[in-house]
């Protein structure tokens, strides 16, 4: 029979109970009461924290060793150089340079802090990745790694866009006489190469040109050549500030613009005040009346293609009225580089039919035609203002 009483404390609860049952309550208090009847003592502890015991078998990592961290050191050192010279680069030179050593040192230091970072960037990323594949996994040499890669690829990147930005000023090498014959020969005495300077185009990297010898006397040479251009040169050498003129015996002189006429004549005289001059060329006596298809002798820019006499042909002629009189212009088939303006074009015999002006779309020179008779006016113009100012000094 069930109740819902228990028979020991006399409460009803929610649950029947059998009459052998007792309730919840009481059965704890028989369980309770008999581990007290036995002295026992409960203790209940907090779980003890296990920690995993280390693998003997495995060994931790070694730390990167003074030879990694002496070429981490050494790209640091670098990079600092190379630093120093972009610094020294922006800088003004010392006054006491003269033009070439002026250009040429924005050109070495530009070389000198690309080459360094170069080093720099190779040495840091070899160093890095070998000490943290091979070495270690130092958070610390991880950090000094990366920081010292981005440090030289920076260096190297600057260095390389100014290295870009500048040009060397180059002394011609002489041409050797027994290789070529007479008239070559003559023509490359001839050929001068010009550079102008100007600061406030581009303080870092000089306009180069040619220019030929027309005439000489004792102390002072005369030199034509193109004061303004088309392409990637000179655009208005009238505004240059310093000019160096380098002969074919590799002499390198300063030089000063005396006489210049805007286009479509595009003509200028050069001075230059030295004992040694080179051969001055003949002129053609009628070099405007040269007709398509005749061919011509053209002496390009020897730094851009050493000396060498191409030899091409008239394409077309054109004639446009200046206010010294018709100015005439060729197109030739002789391909031409942009350092080539104001090089010379010769009939086959050698004598000076005009000077390179520029180049077409697709590559081919176009030559402005001299004329002999007025250029010898102005020359002796120029010599006559010279010499009276010789007399009233």
């Amino acid at each position: 029979m069930s109740s819902d009483i228990c028979p020991r404390c006399k409460k009803k609860g929610p649950i029947l109970l059998r009459h052998d049952e007792v309730c919840e309550t009481c059965r704890s208090a028989q369980v309770w009461a008999r581990f007290g009847k036995g002295n026992q003592i409960i203790v209940i502890k907090a779980q003890a924290e296990t920690r995993p015991t280390a693998n003997p078998d495995v060994k931790p990592l070694p730390r990167p060793g003074p030879a990694i961290w002496s070429l981490l050191i050494l790209s640091l050192a670098l990079t600092a150089i190379g630093f120093a010279s972009l610094v020294f680069f922006f800088r003004n030179p010392p006054a006491k340079l003269s033009l070439d050593q002026f250009l040429n040192r924005f050109n070495d230091l530009a070389s000198a802090a690309a080459v360094l970072g170069a080093f720099a960037f190779l040495i840091s990323t070899g160093t890095s990745f070998f000490g943290i594949n091979k070495r270690a996994a130092s958070k610390v040499f991880r950090i000094w790694g990366v920081t010292l890669i981005g440090l030289a690829l920076m260096v190297f990147a600057s260095g390389l866009f100014c290295w870009y930005r500048t040009e060397r000023v180059h002394t011609l090498v002489p041409p050797q006489s027994g290789s070529a014959n007479s008239l070559a020969q003559r023509l490359y005495e001839a050929t001068t190469v010009i550079y102008a300077f100007n600061q406030r185009s581009n303080r870092y990297r000089p306009a180069t040109g040619a220019g030929v010898i027309i005439a000489g006397r004792p102390g002072r040479t005369s030199i034509l050549t193109v004061p303004y251009a088309q392409g990637d040169s000179w655009r208005d050498l009238t505004n240059s500030e310093s000019l160096l003129v380098s002969f074919s015996d590799g002499r390198l002189m300063p030089g000063a613009l005396r006489w210049a006429a805007t286009p479509p004549m595009n003509l200028a005289l050069i001075e230059v005040e030295t004992n040694a001059a080179g051969s001055a060329i003949q002129f053609h006596p009628i070099a405007e009346a040269i007709i398509p298809s005749a061919e011509v002798l053209v002496v390009l820019n020897p730094l851009e293609i050493g000396w060498k006499v191409e030899r091409g042909m008239i394409l077309k002629r054109r004639q446009l009225r200046t206010v010294s009189g018709w100015s005439c212009l060729v197109d030739t088939d002789i391909n031409s580089q942009r350092a080539s303006v104001g090089s010379g074009m010769y009939d086959l015999s050698g004598r000076l039919l005009g000077l390179n002006a520029g180049y077409q779309r697709n590559g081919t020179a176009q030559f402005v035609v001299v004329s002999s008779d007025f250029i010898k006016s102005v020359v002796a113009t120029l010599e006559t203002e010279s010499s009276m100012k010789e007399q009233t000094r």
